[in-house]
């Protein structure tokens, strides 16, 4: 992972992916605009890419998260409120749970 401004926290992450530490739940927070999603979707990628590569993969599963069509992975955006509502979240996920998981 290469994103500016959080190697710290990116040498963390990639060091829990290493040694198959990575807990079952990561919280990310701080203002908005500093790169909180970038960095949940460059870990969720490397969790679920097929040659288990740090960048630059070109694998199926890279690919359709280049996308944010990847169908083991929901992609969530708060809009000008920054509030997603439990009825947002339950509507989006449905079609997302009842479909066959895993790529």
């Amino acid at each position: 992972m290469e994103i500016l401004g959080h190697q710290i926290q990116l040498d963390h992450l990639n060091t829990l992916l290493s040694n198959k530490q990575l807990p079952q739940a990561v919280l990310f927070f701080g203002s908005a605009g500093i790169g909180k999603g970038l960095i949940a979707a460059e870990l969720a990628r490397q969790l679920n890419c097929q040659d288990q590569r740090d960048s630059g993969c070109d694998c199926r599963s890279c690919q359709l998260f280049a996308k944010q069509s990847h169908p083991d992975s929901l992609f969530l955006e708060s809009g000008e409120t920054n509030i997603i509502k439990k009825e947002e979240i339950d509507e989006r996920m449905m079609p997302f749970v009842s479909t066959s998981p895993y790529m």
